[in-house]
This record gives structure tokens, sequence and C-alpha cells, in this order.
């Protein structure tokens, strides 16, 4: 073939690429106008919540309920219906390898190890471990309220991602309901009943109720909203249910949910946020939002409507939660900061209460008055007559900690924070006891508080460690599932927001990557004070990895190049690894510390030897044994990949210490373990696997961004992301 063949190999790419940039630009054109309206722009305002409004978090979940409803749902992947042969591997033509440079440049680096023969029969079946999930390590605070509830005494109800959790903070367990799809972002709970009420995101969402003892279903609710369920709320007896979509019309049902019969709807014109039956009512019910505040009854099998009368002391404006008093009058807190006093028979407003500094996000009763939080971090204790008896900061040296939800039991209160934390307030003693925190992110952001990435195994023992936007870095026992140790590693000179963590084999040192382009080394041996901190690039550092003879640290990110550091020499630069197009987003190190290997973000696997900092070909390096699999690309991997990936599915991967199994974590909230090596019948020339491996998957987070062994290989953690938390799997 000449060099014309090769000319119009490349134009046929280019035309490909033109074709698949059309394409996406139709899929983001009918995203925008496929939902009657319901487009969130940022920074566009919606009914008066314009960006940067005081309570711009409080109705941020509209914007979020779209994002999600456009997630691509996985296409079951077992590999059952593929029955290929496995596929001979030969050196690629010249024709071929101008071909894939431009295509498939991964596939260059397919090459066997000496005499490799696909021998094992089991190869290809799951293998023989079942993941459990054993705890939760943080849960939901953004875009959300009134997510947490006293069961009694010693154990609360709340959820994380997709996990509904009943954890008993006396033994600090937990149980889970797992019988959702998508994250929940709205949960009721009925104490005389044990029923607990969940309800997610996503285009088609369902409502679970569920049983608190148990954890076993009783019902599951849908086909009625879409987008999302903001808010729930059981009748006075426990037999009805209320709940709010995030629909272009912000629908409104009651369901007699033992039945599954939905038994009255409607709909308001704003954003509703909020829903309470009135106390001891099985007809009546309130609900809020922005600009609309409206009581509703039940008639006739339909709903009647009725606004709340503010009458010319009352301002119509954001209402965010609702309660009611010891007397039977219902409560809302504004977005202003006052608590507006509803009469329940008169539908008027009675008398405002100035309370907080910012929005009132959250209302509780208890034994000793009313209760209200709001977005500057303060507890307030109200007496019958309002007057406030007492007050409380959880600010915790947070500008922005938000109290996101209050449930009291007596006068024992509990409480959670925009920080991802939920303590204990004993109203009568005047004390407050933690007993839940993990990362918040970055919560003086606004809107979105970034994501966690960075989670790492202690290489001797139980510990993990992790670390996100907060820049706060912790130190886990996965035996206790308490927190041995909180620092703060943010710089101004050079530090902010982590994404990377890697542990030293030897166990002595810490190394953490910065957004803003610095690395710095912690020595675990003296309680993880800092002992270095260097920035030698200006982007994002991705990934850090210690050699195997934890003498060597290799630094790579958006700045393309891999940066080598002498840890027993000052953390002194002995070496630039450069060469690559893409971000680099992993490295690997040969068992003798002489190689590693990287993957780019434009899927390009490369070998280096160090200190030289030489390329070494595929064929040079194809028998080099490397330490860990944490690149996508490789021999060894190529059965990871679910049908019709467009390449972006899997987020990380990790082999376990034995070397026997391979975990990957991918964009559609799965985590999966395969046996290793994960070959499946090997890619063919085009990129096409015809028969894959089957795994174990668990599912419960939005999009597992990152996945790491226990020194046993018992225990697996993934980060999920946008969701802040940790999910600590068990393999039986």
């Amino acid at each position: 073939m000449g060099a014309g063949s090769s000319a119009q190999s490349v134009q046929e790419h280019l035309d490909k690429q033109e074709a698949c940039i059309k394409k996406l630009q139709e899929v983001l054109k009918s995203q925008k106008s496929g939902g009657g309206g319901f487009v969130f722009e940022e920074g566009d305002p919606e009914d008066g919540a314009s960006a940067g409004s005081d309570y711009e978090d409080e109705t941020e979940v509209p914007r979020l309920a779209m994002r999600m409803a456009a997630k691509q749902t996985p296409v079951a992947d077992d590999g059952t219906d593929e029955q290929g042969e496995d596929f001979v591997w030969r050196e690629p033509t010249e024709e071929e390898r101008q071909d894939l440079s431009l295509s498939k440049p991964w596939l260059l680096s397919m090459v066997p190890p000496t005499d490799w023969k696909f021998s094992d029969p089991d190869r290809d079946l799951a293998p023989p471990v079942n993941l459990k999930l054993q705890y939760v390590y943080g849960y939901r605070t953004r875009c959300v309220r009134n997510t947490l509830f006293w069961v009694d005494d010693k154990r609360a109800v709340y959820f994380a991602a997709s996990i509904g959790i009943v954890h008993d903070f006396s033994t600090n367990t937990q149980s889970f309901f797992q019988g959702h799809t998508d994250d929940i972002i709205a949960i009721a709970y009925h104490p005389a009943t044990k029923m607990v009420a969940t309800a997610q995101l996503g285009k088609a969402p369902v409502i679970c109720v569920w049983d608190v003892e148990t954890k076993v279903e009783k019902a599951k609710l849908g086909g009625f909203h879409k987008r999302g369920v903001v808010s729930l709320s059981f009748s006075a007896d426990g037999s009805l249910l209320t709940s709010i979509g995030l629909d272009d019309t912000y629908s409104i049902a009651v369901y007699a949910w033992e039945s599954g019969q939905k038994t009255s709807s409607d709909g308001c014109s704003k954003l509703t946020l909020d829903s309470m039956w009135l106390p001891q009512s099985n007809s009546c019910f309130l609900t809020s939002g922005v600009k609309c505040l409206f009581f509703w009854e039940m008639k006739d099998g339909g709903l009647v409507k009725t606004s709340a009368n503010l009458g010319k002391k009352g301002r119509n404006q954001a209402f965010l939660s609702i309660g009611h008093s010891n007397d039977g009058e219902m409560l809302v807190g504004t977005a202003g900061g006052e608590i507006y006093v509803l009469g329940s028979q008169s539908k008027q407003l009675a008398s405002i209460i100035y309370a907080h500094n910012g929005p009132v996000t959250s209302l509780a009763l208890t034994s000793m008055g009313v209760v209200s939080g709001g977005q500057d971090g303060y507890v307030c204790l109200w007496d019958d007559a309002f007057v406030k008896t007492w007050c409380l900061s959880l600010a915790d040296g947070c500008a922005r900690n938000s109290v996101r939800s209050l449930h009291a039991s007596g006068d024992k209160l509990l409480v959670g924070c925009v920080n991802a934390s939920i303590s204990k307030i004993d109203l009568k003693a005047k004390t407050k006891e933690p007993l839940v925190a993990f990362h918040s992110g970055d919560i003086n952001a606004k809107q979105r508080y970034g994501e966690l990435w960075a989670v790492c195994e202690d290489p001797s023992g139980p510990r993990f460690a992790t670390v996100c936007d907060d820049a706060v870095l912790k130190i886990w026992n996965s035996d206790t599932h308490n927190c041995e140790c909180s620092i703060g590693i943010g710089s101004e000179r050079a530090g902010g927001p982590a994404r990377s963590l890697s542990w030293s084999p030897d166990g002595n040192y810490l190394a953490a990557g910065f957004l803003q382009g610095s690395v710095a080394l912690f020595n675990v041996t003296d309680g993880f004070s800092e002992q270095y901190r260097v920035r030698n690039r200006k982007r994002r550092v991705q990934t850090t990895k210690f050699s195997p003879c934890s003498k060597l640290l290799a630094v790579g990110g958006a700045d393309n190049v891999v940066d080598i550091y002498c840890v027993d020499d000052g953390f002194k630069r002995i070496a630039e690894c450069k060469g690559n197009t893409g971000v680099i987003l992993s490295i690997d190190w040969s068992s003798d510390s002489k190689y590693i290997q990287t993957s780019s973000q434009d899927y390009v696997l490369t070998c280096y030897s160090v200190p030289e900092a030489e390329v070494v070909s595929p064929e040079a390096s194809k028998d080099v044994v490397w330490a860990t699999q944490t690149s996508f690309m490789g021999w060894s991997v190529q059965g990871i990949w679910p049908k019709d990936s467009d390449g972006s599915d899997i987020n990380s991967l990790a082999k376990s210490h034995n070397g026997s199994l391979l975990a990957t974590a991918d964009e559609h909230g799965q985590v999966k373990v395969f046996r290793h090596p994960c070959i499946g019948s090997g890619l063919d020339m085009k990129g096409e696997l015809k028969r894959r491996p089957k795994s174990t998957t668990g599912t419960g987070q939005s999009s597992v961004t990152n996945v790491a062994w226990h020194c046993k290989d018992n225990v697996l953690w993934t980060s999920g992301g946008e969701d802040l938390t940790v999910f600590q799997w068990g393999l039986e």
C-alpha cells in the first residue's frame, strides 16, 4: 500500500470524528429541548432562585436531577452471549500500525508475554467471591434536607448515594436497604409503624417503602413522577404518603402505599421543595417551595388547594422547610431567615419569628420546644411563646456549614450539617456529641462541592487514607470504622483540593497530589507530619505511586509528564518522563523498581526506564513483571471493557496484592471483580472482544471513581466522586 492509502485512512478517521461530534451535538440539543422548558443553565434564575442568592444551595436539586436523568443506564454485560474464539496475536502490518496510532493507539501496546497461551479453562468465569457491603463512610448533604431520623435512642436512619442506612451509633455498625438504582434524595420515617420511605433521582424515579428493622421492601411506587422525587411525608397514621416530583409541573401525589394505589394527584407551577401533613391529620397537608405555600385537602378523590394567607405582614419568597408547634400551628422556614407561624385551621399568617441570619433550612419539635436550624450554622431552641431560650453554633470553622437536618426524640436532637457531620445534642444538658464525620468537599464553593477520588490502603494493616476537595487527609480503621487521624493539608502556596494518594510499601510515607500541581510527602511514623512539599507543575496531579522499594515516588498529571522523586535524598527530582500527549491517569512500577508504565487520557500505554526516563518499546517490555496494575490498558486487562464501551466507562482499576483478582470502578456506579489476568478472547486488530470474562459486581454509588484493596485482599474500598462517600466491601 502506498502513501495515498495512508492518507485515505487518515481522512476516514477524520470523517468518523466529525460524525461523532455531530451526533453528540444532536444529543446535547435534544437534552436541552426535551424537557418542556425544564432546563437550568448555569447562572440562570428560576422562580426567583437566582445564581448567587443566599438560598442557591437549597434549590440546586433540579439542576442535579437534570444531570442525573441524562445518565446512561449500563447494559448488563456478563459475556453469556459471546462465544468467540481466542484471538491469536500477530505483529501488525505497517499500514495497521499507522491506522491504529490514529484511532486505537492502545492496541499497539498489546504484546503478549513470551510463550503466552490461553491455557486456563476457568479464566473467563466469575471469581469465587461475593461482594457484601460492610460500611458506608459519609452521607448525603448536598441539595437535600430533612435526611436524618431517630429510630430509637441508639440508632438513626439516613441515606448515602443509593443506599438506605440504619446506623447503630453504640456499636458503629450499619445495615442497609439496597433497593434503589439511583441516588436517593428524599426520605420519610413513621415511628409508629417503623416504615421508611425513600425516593430517588432518575428519568423514572421510584419510591420504596421498607421496614426499618428487617430492611425488607414493602412497596415500590413509580410511574408518575419524572426526574426525581424531592420530598416525602407520611400521614398521621402512616397509611398515606405524599410525594413531590421534579417534573415540569412539580407533581404532587398521595399514595395509599400498602396497596400501591395513587389516591389523588395534582401539581404546582413553581418549584416545590417540602411537604408535611398537619398534626394528627390523614386528610390535609402543607407544601412549600419557591414563592409557593399551599394547604391541600383530600376531597372526593382529588386535592383541593388553598394558598396560605400571608396578609400584609408576610412576604412571598422561598419557603424552604416545614414543621409544627405543640399547639398544632404550622411553621415555615423562609429564605429570609424568618419562621412563619400559620394557623392550621385559619391558614393565615399569625406571627413572624426572626430566627436566623440567612435561610431557615430545618425545623423540629422537641419536648422542650421548637428547634430551628439555619444556613448560618446555628441551632436555636424556642419555647412555646417562640422566645429564643438557647442557641448553639455548629460552624466548626466553616463559613457555610449549613444545618441540613433536624429530628428530635424527647430532648435529644439529631443534627446533620453540610460538612457531612452528624451530631447528637442534649437540649437539657446543653451538650453536643459527634456521631459521624466524613469528607464534605469544599463547602465554601457555590453549588458543587467537588469530588472524592483519592483512597489508598495501608500496606501493613486495616487502615486506609482518603482526601478530597476539602483538603483534609483522613486515616480510617476499617475494623472499627473510626477516623484515627484528620489533618488539614491545604496550603495557600501550593495546596488546595487533592485528588491522589499513595502509601509507600514500607508503610513510612504517604504522598498526596493536588489540583494546583503540587505534591506533598507525609511521614507516617511521625504522626503524618509534612516532610516535603514541592510544586514543579502548574496543572493538577492526577496520580502518585511509590516504587516497590519505597525509595522513589512517581507523580503524573495534566502536564503530561511523570516526575520521579527520590524520597531518601531530600525529595530531589531525579527524572522527568516526557513524551505523553494526554493527561497521565495511572502509574505502575515494575517489581524491581526499574520501570514504570503510564496510561494517559488519549489511550496510550507507555513504558519508561528509571532513572533514564527513556521510552521502552512494547516488545522490549512485554515480560516486565508489574508490582501493581492500575492502568486500564495492557495485555492482562483486555477483558475489563463492557460491550459497546466508548472508552470512558472505567475510572480506575487495581490488581489484588496476591495478583489473582482485578477490581474495576466505573462511571455507571459499579465495582466489578474479575479473575486476573482478565483477557477474555483478547482484543483483535479492530479493538473488539469476541468473548468477555464474567465478574462479581457491587452497586450503590452513582459513579465509582477509585478502588483500593485491603492488604489482605479481603476488603475493597471504593470512592464515590460527587457522592463524597467511601463504600467498604467485604469479599466472601
